[in-house]
């Protein structure tokens, strides 16, 4: 089988043709190898060819590897491109495909027919037949040239059939085509897709003049007409584009200015002048009619109010509802406060209230009354439900025909928050009845004992502390140490050598380095008596199960001598001895 290395050291124009011939070759020498059972593929076998890689492999073991599948889709074994052919529909066939159970061959290409391939060569813009007998592998590429004019479309080029047009096309001349600006030319060399952008810039001015000298790219220009295609920057600062502001120019009329924002040109004529008017001020009614009447007079100027017909005007009110109209007679200039009610819901959503809808577009803060066709003392109180007390809800009826914009209710909210221990009190809570996020602080002890948990209030256990020392932490005896940083919490390391604390008692114990107190000591001895010398017993006791040195004694009198010449007759004790039994008598509480 074609090793990778021969195919990347084979040449980009010769690769197709290489691995052509290399399948063949490795064929007709019987060395070629089927990548899935591993064996060699044989003349008298039945391989099946990759449509995309051209890997032969035997057909039985093809199916036995598509049967695998559990959804229809196998992919190739070499290159994983994927096939919905069932196992069962696959067939041996010839490298071309056109002939079945091609017969063996005495001296060409095994599994192959002789005749013409005539396939067409996949992914490429080729459109003519392989004209090469039946082979294994890619066809080679197309002995035929195609003429193609190139990407700026200045030079007509040459070039083989199957070679990548796109790559080919390009003359290496400069492009020159127009840029989007419509006022330079791309200096780019010839190259495929769209000219990159315009990147010159230099002052422009806005058609109404309010702004003069803005540096802007040459692309945003808006120029009337068709420009002059010119390399060079315009000189000055033209006026090429909408600073969107209001026109300041006055109509012809001169008494009306202009409603429209900057813009290119001249102003349109005034929109109220008397050959520009067909109809009423509110549209319903043509002067036609209008003027039927002897009384009317025929307006002859711009100045003029327009003609009422008395009807409902019926325009759009300024709220931007659709379904609210102007209900005011036919009138000039601009439509009254939109009457009609609008509803407008709490925050929270659980209460809601109707007041004009001219009042709903009013600063926050600002009090408003509530529509309603009843008296105010009959107003719907549903608002300040939970108002407790004679004196609050007597209140809350007198400021029943009135709102602070914005409106809120008075429903306390009582939904759990995330972290499962807290709940919501809020007053109208826009997240009614849902699931809150928690807001305090956790503030736990963390696993470190140092450190609180820096989160939110959280469900479950805290982080572990990101907090770390960067000094060395060490045993006792500085011998065994953590590089820093050490995280915060950990546990100082464990050292194997020997504890260097000297006991008091003298004896040495091999016990490990350790913080705190040593234990006690396990030295085995018997107790001596510190009055008389003498053991304490007759077995021995650990040295840290003993008494502290001075409070032991034995069972035998003590025999200390007194000052005055006598003889303490009591039990052996610890401490100086009592007064002499002897001087003062039976008071002394021998």
């Amino acid at each position: 089988m074609t090793s990778v290395s021969e195919m990347e050291s084979a040449d980009d124009g010769s690769k197709q043709s290489f691995l052509k011939e290399s399948i063949a070759r490795e064929l007709e020498e019987g060395r070629y190898v089927c990548c899935i059972c591993i064996e060699t593929i044989r003349s008298n076998d039945q391989p099946k060819s990759c449509r995309r890689c051209f890997q032969l492999t035997h057909l039985e073991c093809l199916r036995a590897w598509a049967q695998r599948s559990t959804t229809g889709v196998w992919e190739c074994p070499r290159c994983r491109a994927t096939s919905n052919e069932r196992p069962n529909s696959m067939e041996y066939r010839c490298f071309c495909g056109k002939v079945a159970n091609p017969p063996p061959q005495s001296f060409g290409t095994p599994h192959s027919c002789d005749g013409v391939c005539s396939k067409l060569r996949e992914l490429t813009e080729c459109k003519h037949p392989c004209t090469a007998s039946c082979h294994p592998g890619p066809c080679p590429p197309c002995p035929k040239t195609v003429e193609l004019v190139c990407h700026c479309g200045k030079v007509h080029l040459h070039i083989g059939c199957s070679e990548p047009r796109s790559e080919k096309r390009s003359c290496g001349g400069r492009c020159d085509k127009l840029l989007r600006c419509r006022r330079h030319r791309c200096k780019e060399v010839c190259h495929e897709g769209p000219c990159s952008p315009c990147l010159l810039t230099y002052p422009q001015s806005c058609f109404c003049g309010k702004k003069q000298g803005v540096v802007r790219p040459c692309q945003a220009a808006s120029y009337e007409g068709n420009p002059p295609v010119d390399e060079a920057v315009p000189s000055g600062s033209p006026k090429v584009f909408s600073c969107g502001e209001p026109c300041p120019l006055a109509l012809a009329c001169g008494n009306h200015a202009c409603s429209l924002p900057c813009h290119a040109g001249s102003c349109p004529e005034c929109h109220l002048l008397p050959v520009a008017t067909v109809a009423c001020a509110c549209g319903k009614t043509p002067n036609e009619v209008l003027y039927r009447d002897s009384t009317r007079k025929e307006r002859t100027d711009c100045t003029d109010p327009l003609d009422t017909c008395g009807k409902t005007c019926g325009k759009p009110c300024p709220c931007g509802v659709s379904t609210h109209n102007c209900k005011a007679p036919c009138h000039n200039g601009d439509c009254p406060p939109c009457p009609h009610p609008r509803t407008l819901p709490c925050k929270c959503g659980t209460k809601s209230v109707t007041i004009a809808c001219a009042d709903s577009e009013k600063d926050p803060g600002t009090l408003v009354p509530v529509w309603t066709a009843k008296p105010a003392e009959k107003a719907d109180l549903d608002i300040f439900a939970g108002v407790g007390g004679k004196k609050n809800k007597h209140k809350a009826k007198a400021q029943a025909a009135r709102i602070t914009l914005p409106f809120t209710c008075t429903t306390r909210c009582t939904a759990q928050k995330d972290c499962f221990k807290h709940t919501c009190k809020n007053v109208c809570c826009p997240q009614y009845q849902q699931l809150h996020l928690c807001e305090l602080r956790c503030s736990r002890m963390l696993s470190c004992g140092k450190h609180k948990c820096p989160e939110k209030c959280h469900a479950g256990e805290c982080p572990p502390c990101l907090n770390s020392a960067f000094t060395e932490l060490s045993c006792r005896c500085g011998v065994t140490y953590i590089e820093p940083p050490v995280p915060c919490g950990t546990e100082p390391p464990v050292c194997d050598r020997p504890c260097a604390i000297p006991r008091p008692c003298g004896h040495r114990d091999r016990h490990r380095c350790h913080f705190g107190p040593c234990p006690s000591c396990t030295a085995m001895s018997i107790p001596i008596c510190p009055s008389h010398g003498r053991p304490m017993g007759n077995w021995d006791v650990p040295c840290g199960a003993q008494p502290p040195p001075g409070t032991a004694t034995c069972d035998s009198p003590c025999y200390r001598n007194f000052d005055c010449g006598h003889v303490c007759m009591q039990p052996c004790h610890a401490g100086p001895c009592g007064p002499c039994c002897v001087c003062w008598g039976p008071s002394a509480g021998h």
